[in-house]
């Protein structure tokens, strides 16, 4: 029970230190402040870069831009979940000095027997079938496919699955997915929130049962809580999952904490 009550008080305090450092951002958005600050910030990577080794060939950048299915991948105009995503954080690389550090791999397609480890296999082929060959097909309110969807969603899930290769094998130390469409909405058996397979489940239970690794921890941070994740995994003891998101925002639920398994930490919108 006290390693437990630690657990938690240790993620309650990521989310209050993650809180303050997006409150700092936002107050040194603008103006010299706000150029000092960026400029502070690129020496500080620079140095923690240095510290780490960065560089020195063991990180990894994952992008699907390559095979053009992400940046094609719409939901429709004014849709917030769109290709400019991966653009903005592509030019932040650039302008933080990242981009050229990085070991970049076109991101593969996940096959099917690593999808239904998570999905079951009526899930793969109903999103298969319903791929259109023109125009957009909703699968819930806010959640759409276009012609490209489909193949940008199974190498968005792919791209996890070769960055856990590269990480559990050693041949880099982490990984960073630039990739669409995203994926901790999507729960076992339904598409919703912008997402069809769940990425993040896709490469834990590629670690599992794959590489044969004991545990697997997930850190979900984002305004919204990874329902499709904690769907997947819950019951599953083997993977750690430690949440921070607002309540009640989107998809409105706060399942609570099952202790050595699932730390939810809700904040204030």
């Amino acid at each position: 029970p006290a390693a437990e009550q630690a657990l938690g008080d240790d993620a309650q305090q990521a989310a209050g230190d993650l809180v303050g450092l997006h409150a700092h951002l936002q107050q040194a958005g603008d103006g010299a402040a706000g150029r000092a600050g960026v400029k502070g910030a690129d020496e500080a990577v620079a140095r923690q870069r240095r510290e780490d080794g960065v560089g020195d060939g063991t990180d990894a950048g994952l992008d699907a831009r390559p095979v053009g299915d992400a940046l094609r991948h719409q939901m429709g105009d004014g849709h917030p979940e769109q290709p400019a995503r991966l653009d903005a954080i592509e030019e932040l690389l650039h302008v933080r000095q990242l981009h050229d550090f990085l070991v970049h791999h076109e991101a593969p397609r996940a096959t099917v027997e690593q999808l239904i480890r998570v999905h079951p296999r009526a899930h793969v082929e109903r999103l298969g079938a319903l791929s259109p060959a023109e125009g957009l097909v909703r699968v819930d309110p806010d959640t759409a496919m276009c012609p490209d969807t489909f193949e940008a969603a199974l190498r968005a899930a792919g791209a996890n699955v070769l960055a856990t290769d590269l990480v559990v094998t050693g041949a880099v130390r982490r990984a960073f997915c630039n990739v669409r469409p995203p994926g901790h909405h999507a729960e076992r058996a339904q598409a919703m929130g912008f997402c069809f397979f769940n990425n993040v489940a896709v490469g834990a239970a590629h670690a599992l049962e794959t590489h044969g690794l004991d545990r697997v921890a997930i850190l979900d941070f984002d305004v919204h809580l990874g329902n499709g994740t904690e769907d997947i995994f819950r019951g599953d003891r083997r993977v750690l999952i430690c949440s921070s998101f607002q309540y009640p925002l989107y998809p409105g639920s706060n399942p609570g904490s099952v202790p050595g398994h699932i730390v939810n930490c809700p904040l204030p919108p």
